[in-house]
């Protein structure tokens, strides 16, 4: 028998299962439907005998809603992003949590743990994923931190009483599973109560839940525990509460100055000598409320496994939610099918009809008297059996030939029937053709991405409350790192793009002036949580390269800025080579275009003051040119105007050899030495 600890626990605990059973019965009833309903199974078996060997069609139509649904969040990754809150934050260990989460997600497969739970909420309108741990091998004490899926909705309890989306704030939770009498007598043959005793039929009947004829619901229990903590802040700012106290080896004690926290171990320096032991001055105090998160294993009527304390604040079982509705306070969760139901019988019943008209068609009876076919009744008993090259009839004089009665081939009301049920599921699930592929009446692009853009909205509820669902995903295993990672280990972090780094956590080292200090200390600080869903990053680069080369395309004369970046994020063989090849480039361009030293800005400077000199003579030479112009044309007042031409050639011709004079003249007052050059690497003497 339980002890009365035992007994307690177990009474409170059955009576938490019935209440959470109850509570989600109609769900539960709802979703057993729905996950049927997609699965194909659309006739009621009263609507199938009612059909008296008629076609019974299903057209799965809703399945393609569920598919299209289904595709939009697998190309649309969630992504869980760390953000610190607090002056004990960090933004490096910020990274840090984030690459450990994201190296989680990969060891444990954490993809299909939230697929799974999304197509559950989809089809039936809930699922769940949750977070375990475990050792990280047999060989081993280090422990890592799990996302598992839980493939079974229906074995998991929830308490009904939460509020928030999330259901954070819920109080216990049950995840169980049958078995078999032999199973439990293998796994627990201790049991006083196991299938190899006699049952208890007394309490088998209390517990008809927990106990049949072929097994006994062995469960897992989560529930919060009230526990009554004091806080204390110390004069160094920080906040602790006697928990952590205690667990960090101090203890409170009563001074003339006040309340102090005091070290319990001896700490000692390299050498051996004993430190000065730290205390800190209690500043403030308060008693607070909050609880101890419990887990233990039971059955109707015996603990299995004893209560121990789980690390976290948290119940890590989550749940992703459908569409969420209240009708008279009673919680209500339903598919993103399930209003297209009817609509879906509907056009089962149509299309069914409708092959039925067209099955009867060669049925149509003939109209014949009884003398024209006297003797001919084989051929006329099998003319709707097998195709006929002609049907003999013996003729009277005065009688029409025999004739088939009229008979339409298709049933045009069972026909519009269908058409309109077709476009009732668009209607009540939100997705139309175009979200689905197909061409649709609009003409534009624009018009086209509207339409499929309404079909992802009236989706969106069901991702939202997967982000929902991660953000709560997220602050489980943060609340749980600090537990798992607290000594000095070496652990795997992967960035965005999926490379994996290693990093040292919790590393003590001593700091310039010899005082200790932690490196990456995750078990300090808060931080928050926020979840992005976007491509996937490999479809994310491709889409930068797109992009790049759109913009490339607008702006050719940033190309030389960009077509490395191009490379870097391309996915086709040879890209990593080309990137290289152009980052060698760009570094040989940096290193010729460095800044010159001193020095060389002197020369610089004495070569540009040169040029200066060069051009001022150049310019008075222009102007003994100018004069000498004007000269010649003096002279020509006193010529014959007839040699007009004359003089305008020797006039040239002056000009042109007192230009070569004065250039050369220019030359020869630069200084021998090569001109300086630019950053750019073009010679200046050209300005």
């Amino acid at each position: 028998m339980p002890s009365k600890e035992n007994e307690k626990l177990i009474k409170l605990a059955l009576k938490r299962f019935e209440s959470a059973q109850q509570a989600e019965s109609s769900n539960r009833e709802r979703a057993t439907s729905d996950d049927e309903f997609a699965a194909g199974h659309q006739w009621t078996q009263v609507e199938i005998n009612q059909r008296n060997g008629s076609p019974v069609l299903t057209i799965n139509r809703i399945a393609g809603t569920l598919k299209q649904i289904r595709g939009d969040q697998r190309k649309s990754k969630p992504s869980i992003k760390i953000r610190p809150v607090d002056g004990a934050s960090d933004p490096q260990v910020a990274k840090i949590l984030q690459g450990i989460i994201k190296n989680i997600e990969s060891t444990s497969d954490a993809e299909s743990a939230w697929d799974t739970a999304f197509d559950q909420a989809i089809e039936g309108g809930w699922g769940y994923f949750r977070i375990n741990t475990g050792y990280t091998d047999d060989d081993v004490f280090e422990q890592d931190i799990t996302i598992e899926r839980i493939v079974n909705r229906f074995a998991v309890h929830f308490d009904p009483s939460y509020i928030r989306v999330d259901a954070s704030d819920a109080q216990y939770c049950f995840i169980s599973e049958f078995l078999s009498k032999e199973e439990f007598d293998e796994q627990y043959p201790d049991f006083e109560d196991s299938p190899g005793v006699e049952w208890d039929q007394d309490r088998g009947q209390e517990n008809e839940n927990w106990f049949t004829e072929e097994g006994i619901r062995v469960a897992e229990y989560w529930y919060k525990k009230p526990v009554t903590r004091t806080l204390y802040q110390l004069d160094s700012g920080d906040v602790v509460n006697d928990e952590i106290i205690t667990a960090q080896s101090y203890e409170l004690i009563e001074t003339e100055q006040g309340l102090m926290v005091a070290s319990v171990d001896e700490q000692y320096d390299e050498t051996g000598k004993p430190l000065p032991m730290p205390v800190m001055r209690v500043t403030n105090q308060r008693e607070v409320q909050t609880h101890q998160v419990m887990w233990c294993k039971m059955t109707g009527s015996e603990v299995l496994e004893k209560p121990v304390e789980w690390p976290g604040k948290y119940i890590p079982i989550v749940i992703v939610m459908g569409e969420e509705k209240f009708d008279k306070g009673e919680r209500k969760l339903y598919s993103a099918t399930y209003h297209a139901r009817d609509a879906q019988r509907v056009y089962n019943l149509s299309v069914s009809t409708q092959l039925e008209t067209m099955s009867l068609a060669p049925k149509q009876p003939w109209l014949v008297t009884a003398e024209q076919i006297a003797g001919l009744q084989d051929y006329w008993n099998n003319a709707h059996r097998y195709s006929m090259p002609y049907l003999p009839y013996n003729h009277a004089a005065g009688q029409p030939s025999p004739v088939r009665q009229d008979g339409s081939a298709v049933d045009s009301g069972a026909d519009r029937m269908s058409l309109k049920a077709a476009d009732d599921i668009k209607s009540t699930t939100g997705i139309f053709d175009a979200s689905l592929g197909a061409r649709s009446n609009e003409v534009s692009g624009v018009a086209i991405q509207r339409r499929q853009l309404e079909g992802d909205m009236a989706a969106f509820v069901f991702q939202d409350n997967l982000m929902k669902a991660l953000k709560y995903a997220g602050k489980i295993i943060i609340d749980l790192i600090p537990y798992i990672y607290d000594t000095e280990r070496v652990v795997r972090i992967l960035g965005p793009d999926g490379v994996e780094q290693f990093v040292t956590v919790n590393q003590v080292a001593a700091d310039e002036q010899g005082s200790m200090q932690t490196i990456n200390d995750v078990t300090q600080g808060k931080y928050d949580v926020v979840v992005d869903i976007g491509p996937a990053f490999a479809s994310q680069r491709s889409e930068a390269v797109q992009r790049m080369v759109e913009f490339i395309k607008v702006m050719p004369q940033l190309a030389p800025m960009l077509i490395d970046l191009v490379a870097k994020n391309a996915d086709w063989p040879g890209a990593d080579e080309i990137y290289e090849r152009l980052q060698q480039m760009n570094q040989q361009q940096e290193q010729q275009g460095q800044q010159p030293d001193p020095e060389q800005q002197l020369e610089l400077a004495k070569g540009q003051q040169e040029i200066v000199k060069g051009q001022q003579e150049i310019q008075k030479s222009k102007l003994d040119l100018v004069l000498k112009q004007l000269d010649i044309a003096g002279k020509a007042d006193q010529m014959d105007m007839n040699n007009e031409a004359h003089i305008m050639k020797v006039t040239e011709t002056l000009v042109q050899q007192a230009m070569q004079q004065d250039v050369a003249q220019a030359k020869q007052t630069q200084t021998p030495k090569a001109a300086p050059k630019s950053s750019s690497g073009n010679s200046l003497s050209g300005l």
